[in-house]
């Protein structure tokens, strides 16, 4: 009795483990994030410094990207934003600022197959330290979206970036260590942060993207994306334009020459036809000729026959001489005409 109560108990205990690991493995891993590098450094007053937004996504393709990024604008104001380099290639909102509320947004896609990596650059944002207090870059909503078809949000962190500006004076407050620019990508996690609005809509902008429903302002967006990728990506779209146009063309020839070859079949079609009626009426006419003919030679036998056979007068002798005489020229072009058929 006490084997079979540690036998059920052990039954137990295994269902449970495999309903949780089967639970566990149900759930979708998230570990796309977004952050800034550099994240930190010291920069004098009036001087311009870049920062450049990352995107990271290990465990599953990513094909969207949503920011809404805050600065302070009595502190920074941005003076430049380059997506020459980015890894998204059509932007569905184009990167803009607005230094008096100090916000920046955009919105863009990566076609199929996504993106999988870390260190994907998606935008470079030059700024202008306009005060000398400490200043935070930050996230204020930032959306990052599955290649599975389905729009998945896969967002599980968005980072921080806080720096020191410094009066132009006080150089020796400046941390000479602190990284100057892009190098190599540090993240602070920051925690999700993203409003449902924003998720609806590049989940919108996927499925305009790829079934072509985006209308002119959608085409627009996808031209610019296009012009701003870097060269390598744009010649390979411009190559992939290159090859639509051939198969193009050549679908065109096509069409033409079997337009030129049902022309051609038809009008031989048409002439054998013709050449049959035709035949058919040289055919019936040759048939009554001969008949003509046959009937013409008999009717000769006949006024030969009583020419000879019975005593006519010279006048009639004549008359029937006359008769044979035409009936053997008509019966000759008769022959003639026969010829011809």
């Amino acid at each position: 009795m006490a084997e079979k109560a540690q036998t059920l108990s052990l039954k137990r205990f295994f269902g449970g483990g495999l309903l949780f690991v089967a639970l566990f493995a149900s759930t979708p891993v998230h570990a796309a994030s977004q952050y800034f590098s550099p994240s930190g450094g010291s920069y004098k007053a009036h001087s311009t410094f870049a920062v450049s937004v990352y995107a990271e996504s290990l465990d599953q393709p990513a094909s969207a990207f949503s920011a809404n990024i805050h600065f302070p604008p009595d502190k920074l104001q941005v003076v430049a934003l380059a997506k020459g380099e980015s890894i998204i290639s059509i932007w569905v909102q184009e990167p803009s600022y607005a230094n008096d509320t100090g916000t920046i947004r955009f919105e863009g896609l990566i076609p199929n197959p996504g993106y999988t990596g870390a260190g994907g650059k998606l935008l470079t944002i030059t700024f202008e330290a306009v005060g000398d207090a400490p200043v935070e870059l930050t996230f204020a909503d930032g959306v990052i979206l599955a290649n599975d078809g389905y729009g998945t949000d896969i967002t599980a962190g968005l980072g921080a970036a806080a720096f020191t500006l410094v009066a132009a004076d006080d150089t020796q407050l400046i941390d000479d260590t602190a990284p100057q620019g892009d190098g190599q990508p540090v993240k602070v996690d920051q925690g999700p942060h993203r409003p449902a609005g924003t998720v609806e809509g590049i989940q919108t902008a996927i499925v305009s993207a790829f079934d072509g429903s985006s209308g002119e302002s959608g085409q627009a967006s996808w031209l610019d994306g296009l012009m701003g990728t870097g060269p390598v990506t744009l010649f390979t779209q411009l190559l992939q334009i290159a090859i639509l146009c051939l198969l193009a063309l050549l679908i065109l020839a096509a069409l033409i020459a079997t337009c030129l070859y049902i022309l051609r079949f038809s009008h031989h079609q048409a002439r054998t036809a013709i050449r049959g009626l035709s035949d058919q009426k040289a055919r019936r006419i040759r048939t009554v000729l001969s008949r003509l003919d046959r009937d013409i030679h008999h009717n000769l036998r006949r006024l030969e026959k009583v020419s000879r056979t019975r005593d006519l007068p010279p006048e009639i002798d004549k008359t029937i001489l006359s008769v044979s005489r035409a009936l053997v020229d008509l019966e000759d072009d008769i022959a003639v005409s026969l010829k011809d058929f």
